[in-house]
């Protein structure tokens, strides 16, 4: 079974922020982030104020964890391709773009091969927005 982690993002602070604790509803979603900010401090904040990021499982070919909204990059079968992490229909997939109607063009992890091999995470779609920008 995976291991389930979490990161946050307060866009507040427009920082990520470490977890010291999640409390979480009845119906399983989470109700309130207790976080620690830089100086050690723990402060509490509604789960509409912090966007919870969920660990795949995987991890890059150096070893990174690979969260939802991370950027990443996999060289495999003489392709290059660069996207984002996101969970659709309960499967992580890279979103590398989207057609001309809107629908998003999506790629899995292990069609490419496998993620310790081939993928590496670059940044995040927080911090790091301009290595989604493609070049015309």
């Amino acid at each position: 079974m995976r291991e389930l982690k979490f990161r946050a993002w307060v866009a507040r602070y427009k920082k990520y922020m470490p977890i010291i604790s999640i409390t979480w509803d009845t119906s399983n979603r989470p109700m309130l982030i207790k976080l620690e900010d830089t100086f050690g401090d723990s402060f509490v904040l509604n789960s509409e104020d912090v966007l919870l990021e969920q660990y795949t499982g995987l991890k890059d070919k150096n070893g990174k964890e690979i969260y939802e909204g991370d950027i990443v990059r996999i060289d495999s079968m003489d392709e290059l391709r660069t996207g984002y992490v996101d969970l659709l229909d309960d499967q992580y997939l890279i979103v590398c773009g989207a057609d001309e109607d809107g629908y998003k063009i999506v790629a899995e992890f292990y069609y490419y091969s496998k993620p310790e091999e081939n993928c590496k995470v670059i940044g995040n779609i927080h911090e790091n927005k301009e290595l989604l920008e493609v070049e015309e």
